[in-house]
């Protein structure tokens, strides 16, 4: 990392450099120590130069970006979108992407989390929903079932597979 030293004018006096090893314990773990969810995780992107500066998931570490067209949504990110978005990694994942911008350093704070950890929930309550309508409407189906025949029975006994004339139906108090 590298900054520049002004002097009142604006004319460049000095620099200051430092430099971090990011496979070594420092001070960006604190960030990415931590996990999302149970298979998610943290990421700082330089935006400018495509790359991975550290996360969750240190094999990602200086990992470089995919060139711009290659994955647009990951461009829609690195051009200043903030916010959430499904995209597809680079690794092929689809995770549920949420991003903002650390305007002093020019990186990207980024959060991802498979989208089928991310959506688990939802998905679980449709299959419980799936299962209680298709009970009930079986359920429903029985008794409107019942009630018919019930209702129906005076006239499906007045039927006769003879060829006789039609009778009066009995009448019943």
């Amino acid at each position: 990392m590298a900054a520049l030293i002004l002097d009142t004018q604006g004319a460049v006096i000095g620099v200051l450099v430092g430099v971090t090893d990011l496979g070594q314990p420092n001070f960006l773990d604190r960030i990415t120590q931590n996990r999302y969810g149970q298979s998610g995780g943290y990421l700082l992107i330089a935006p400018q130069y495509r790359l991975v500066v550290t996360a969750s998931d240190k094999r990602r570490t200086m990992e470089t970006l995919p060139a711009a067209g290659v994955n647009p949504s990951i461009d829609l990110f690195l051009e200043g979108y903030e916010g959430s978005a499904i995209i597809i990694n680079p690794h092929g994942v689809e995770v549920l992407a949420s991003d903002k911008r650390i305007p002093v350093v020019g990186w990207i704070a980024a959060a991802t989390l498979p989208t089928a950890e991310a959506f688990a929930p939802i998905r679980a309550m449709q299959q419980r929903m799936w299962a209680t309508t298709m009970v009930r409407t079986l359920l429903a189906g029985g008794v409107t079932w019942q009630m018919l025949r019930r209702e129906l029975s005076p006239m499906l006994s007045a039927w006769s597979t003879t060829y006789l004339p039609p009778q009066p139906l009995l009448v019943v108090n």
